[in-house]
């Protein structure tokens, strides 16, 4: 996570860069293709679009499936060690990641050794070098590009230590190119369908005037407006708009309140849809002082602790929160690890794309379903009975 952002845990923010589009609006006319026009509702959205759509949401919004890969020996790892190089080791969800995935490996009789990378790429590459020196059997990339870490992994290919990388790219898409030999991450690009699966449905099918906030400094954000938009282009090609605005996260706290102030001025738009939910602490209370609560919904991505919170309180504009769970996570990246080391064929190997992944689940939480679950308890509850731990372990052979 970036300050809580899940786009893998602990990058520092402004390391991943797309040409800036600070103040850029980018209007997305979704305009229907040619044919014979179909029946519509009254609301906008065509009758069986709105009806696909809503099949999908119940699904999307139900409880968590596991699905693991093909079953393997796991305790050929056991003795082997394993150097996790973190980011940044102060962000609070570091540990949140990190701590399943050593409790995991450890039950497989593998050693694993923590690095702090303090956010620095440098500092990083030191890390890595540790690595070799120790003679690790792997190397846990914690979500720090490649293109500024080249030099530790060069160094762990010449010394024929494999990298797995975690949370660089978007699931399927594989690991970096000259990077891992393989990567366990999100399906980002699959976020931004459900969320549009969400609005859609909560909607009922009425025209959809959205504001998408990007942001461009963090690359999965730019793969949920991906998603998001296709989706709509999917379903809702006539009754549905989206408009992008972008707010880098070094000026979350400056910008995202005007963004979203500004953008609800336009009494047409019914709902503002930022990247990643830690965004709705500035965008909500915009939404309510400029008086628009009744009309402008809130949907995003992450549903982390102290933001999904908002579903259970009344008069905030949040209504839908799409998440994955974080120590399921941290298990998923110990599947792959445990493959590596006991030389079986990781899920997401190299070269990209991999066309597949670790598939950690996404829900959508909204504000019916988000009523059943204490979210002071560990996220993995919000998820349903599914018990991962036992899943994964079974599937290792060490259960």
């Amino acid at each position: 996570m970036e300050d809580g952002v899940m786009v893998g845990i602990g990058r520092v923010p402004g390391r991943w860069r797309r040409p800036l589009l600070l103040g850029m609006v980018v209007a997305l006319p979704l305009a229907a293709c040619g044919g014979s026009t179909p029946t519509t509702t009254s609301q906008g959205m065509s009758a069986d679009a709105l009806a696909q759509v809503k099949a999908l949401y119940q699904k999307e919004s139900g409880p968590s499936q596991f699905q693991g890969g093909p079953a393997f020996d796991a305790t050929k790892a056991k003795g082997k060690k394993v150097w996790w190089i973190s980011n940044l080791g102060s962000n609070s969800f570091t540990p949140l990641i990190y701590n399943p995935f050593k409790e995991a490996m450890n039950a497989a009789g593998v050693q694993v050794t923590f690095f702090d990378g303090q956010g620095s790429a440098q500092e990083e590459i030191h890390g890595m070098q540790n690595a070799i020196a120790a003679k690790a059997d792997l190397i846990v990339d914690q979500d720090y590009p490649v293109a500024q870490t080249r030099a530790g992994f060069d160094a762990a290919k010449k010394a024929n230590i494999p990298v797995l990388e975690w949370a660089n790219n978007d699931e399927g898409a594989g690991p970096t190119p000259n990077g891992g030999v393989a990567e366990v991450t999100y399906a980002y690009k699959n976020a931004g369908v459900l969320m549009a699966d969400a609005i859609m449905t909560i909607s009922d099918g009425k025209p959809v005037n959205a504001v998408f906030i990007n942001s461009s400094d963090v690359e999965p954000a730019g793969e949920v407006g991906d998603g998001l938009k296709a989706e709509f282009q999917k379903y809702c090609p006539s009754a549905c708009k989206v408009t992008t605005k972008d707010v880098v996260i070094a000026d979350w706290s400056t910008k995202l309140a005007v963004t979203a102030s500004t953008s609800v001025a336009d009494t047409s738009v019914n709902w503002i849809v930022p990247a990643f939910d830690p965004e709705t602490a500035f965008v909500d209370p915009a939404i309510i002082q400029a008086g628009a609560a009744s009309r402008v919904k809130v949907c995003a991505y992450n549903a982390t602790k102290g933001n999904v919170d908002r579903l259970k309180q009344n008069g905030d504009p949040l209504t839908c929160d799409v998440g994955s769970p974080l120590g399921w996570s941290g298990y998923g990246i110990a599947d792959d690890a445990l493959r590596l080391l006991s030389g079986v064929t990781p899920i997401c190997k190299a070269p990209p794309p991999c066309g597949e992944g670790e598939k950690i689940p996404q829900r959508i939480f909204d504000r019916t379903n988000i009523q059943q679950y204490d979210l002071n308890a560990s996220d993995a509850t919000w998820y349903g009975p599914t018990d991962y731990k036992a899943a994964y372990k079974k599937l290792w052979g060490i259960g």
